[in-house]
């Protein structure tokens, strides 16, 4: 079906297609940056040349879309509000899916494994220890608490007065200071 200005393409007006233009990219086109991060180009729809009726030699061939009327209308409006170009669910989910690698599945076993069995022994083993140190931690903290109480008791009990020791009096002896050896200095 063509257009009464002689273009295939359903959707030409004057030379003139919705389309989606990329936005931002910064000066020469280099990335932007937002807090060290690349940031995706924005992108948003607009009229562009359509490639029908102008094409140029950098452009594709033209494929003729199968569109109904309303999308013709919805992607009209969208160019004429300059609309930001949001991505179709399913483009984004095919995307992701090419991207993620395929990891296999686990699937638990309903048979003992003897490997498991081993270490659920090993792990009652350590269980039993563990209830045996248990109760040991709860003896010895008794046997803390009851020291702290003795030592409590033993501090706030009245102390007799300590002497210093003294040489007998009735001797007048004093005793006698030890010489210091003196060593020599090299010289």
């Amino acid at each position: 079906m063509a257009r009464s200005n002689g273009c295939s393409n359903l959707e030409c007006k004057n030379g003139v297609t919705p389309g989606v233009i990329l936005i931002g990219g910064g000066r020469n086109s280099a990335p932007l940056i937002n807090n060290g991060v690349m940031q995706k180009t924005g992108m948003r729809w607009g009229w562009i040349r359509c490639t029908a009726c102008r094409p140029e030699e950098k452009d594709p061939p033209w494929k003729p879309k199968s569109l109904t009327q309303e999308q013709i209308d919805e992607r009209r409006r969208w160019a004429d509000a300059k609309a930001a170009y949001v991505e179709p669910q399913q483009k984004r989910l095919e995307k992701i899916k090419l991207k993620t690698p395929d990891v296999p599945t686990l699937t638990p076993s309903t048979e003992p494994n003897a490997e498991l069995m081993r270490m659920i022994e090993q792990n009652d083993k350590l269980m039993l220890q563990i209830s045996g140190l248990t109760d040991t931690v709860g003896k010895l903290s008794g046997q803390v608490a009851d020291l702290l109480a003795e030592n409590a008791r033993l501090r706030t009990a009245p102390q007799e007065p300590q002497t210093a020791l003294s040489p007998p009096s009735g001797s007048g002896e004093t005793p006698k200071r030890r010489k210091s050896r003196q060593i020599a200095k090299p010289s």
